[in-house]
């Protein structure tokens, strides 16, 4: 174990082996070429202060495998800036991989080339900003993003040029434990957004907005789902976007006068729960997935794993409007006769389908999706 002499290290011959220091702050800079040197920083700790790892043409991979004060912990912020980053699995259960009181920033420099952001173990802080160059995905490794408290409201800002923040196709998301986030996701390319919440016992989350330029971007969780504000796609994107958001049980709901937008891509409203499970409109909110092209999209909102595309029958307080080949899909109804519930509000909810689908289904039982009044559902084609 290394003690570092001072609060400021410059490695030019690169830095292997456990480091440690007790120093209010600490900063190490490596400039070290990644095929020759590469960095592996073990421990590092500081009980008070702020940390800084600057390794712009170096590889990080950050191991702390048994330790029981987590690998890089700070009261203040943490900045770590390299060409790579391999966040190793903390063996030890329960640890912080990663903690900044106030704030955690993973980057890549400009002009990288793109490697991957692995997480292989917990990030911790109020503010996250994970960042990759080029083709660089942000990816789990067993790793979770959260916040250092399971009531605290976090805010995370994932980047990534033309990657991927989370594996949509192998199914592997960027794994998070969040109550509440401001996510803030950019794609410059094709890529994805895949994201999956695992709620602290007893909480939700909430999506207070975020918006996303391009690709797909799904975001599931394990409880109650609410949505404040989300924009996803472009009108000049290539690629088949889809915009879902899944509960996995609880309430998925869009808030009072809340905007979800996809634009040029189908957009999905899915509580998994087929039981229990409730989704839920608010009042004055608006769901629109549109296109000014051919451009296949659509409005999906269904409990359980897969919508029935039943005609089913249309609520009171509704009013609709179809141009063909549009359509409405109400869902089978229940024992009372209907598919959903709309409730009364000013003006009257809306459900538009013009040349594109419309979709709901409530496994007959129409409580457990509801319009809440003055809301808007459309999806619009050309």
């Amino acid at each position: 174990m290394k003690n570092l002499p001072n609060n400021s290290v410059n490695y030019t011959q690169g830095l292997k082996g456990a480091i440690k220091s007790q120093a209010a702050d600490v900063s190490i800079t490596v400039t070290a070429q990644p095929q020759t040197f590469p960095v592996t920083i073990s421990l590092i700790t500081a009980s008070n202060g702020n940390i800084n790892i600057q390794a712009p043409s170096s590889e990080v991979d950050v191991q702390a495998t048994g330790q029981t004060t987590g690998a890089v912990v700070a009261s203040g912020s943490v900045t770590m800036n390299g060409a790579m980053f391999k966040l190793a699995l903390n063996a030890t259960t329960g640890d912080d991989f990663i903690q900044g009181g106030t704030g955690v920033s993973i980057t890549e420099p400009s002009g990288s080339t793109g490697g991957d952001l692995q997480i292989g173990s917990d990030i911790a802080s109020d503010q996250i900003t994970l960042q990759t160059r080029g083709s660089g995905n942000i990816l789990s490794q067993g790793g979770t993003v959260r916040g250092v408290n399971p009531s605290d409201l976090a805010s995370l800002t994932a980047i990534t040029d033309q990657g991927n923040i989370g594996d949509l196709a192998t199914n592997s998301p960027l794994m998070t434990a969040l109550t509440s986030a401001q996510l803030q996701t950019t794609l410059s390319g094709p890529g994805s957004v895949d994201l999956k919440n695992n709620n602290p016992a007893s909480h939700g989350f909430t999506l207070d907005s975020g918006t996303q330029s391009g690709g797909s971007f799904t975001i599931e969780t394990s409880a109650d789902f609410a949505v404040s504000s989300l924009t996803v796609g472009n009108s000049t994107a290539s690629s088949l976007e889809a915009l879902t958001l899944i509960a996995d049980t609880g309430t998925l709901q869009v808030v009072t006068a809340a905007s979800v937008q996809a634009v040029r891509s189908t957009l999905t409203l899915q509580n998994l729960d087929a039981s229990n499970g409730k989704i839920v409109i608010q009042q004055g909110a608006t769901v629109l997935a549109a296109t000014t092209d051919t451009k296949a999209v659509s409005v999906s909102i269904f409990r359980g794993a897969s919508a029935n595309q039943n005609a089913g029958v249309q609520p009171a307080n509704v009013i609709i409007s179809v141009t063909s080949p549009g359509f409405i899909a109400w869902g089978t109804p229940d024992d009372t006769g209907e598919s959903i519930t709309a409730l009364p509000g000013t003006p009257t909810n809306v459900v538009s389908a013009q040349k594109r689908p419309v979709v709901f289904d409530a496994k007959q039982d129409s409580t457990k999706i509801v319009l809440g009044g003055g809301t808007i559902v459309q999806a619009q084609g050309n």
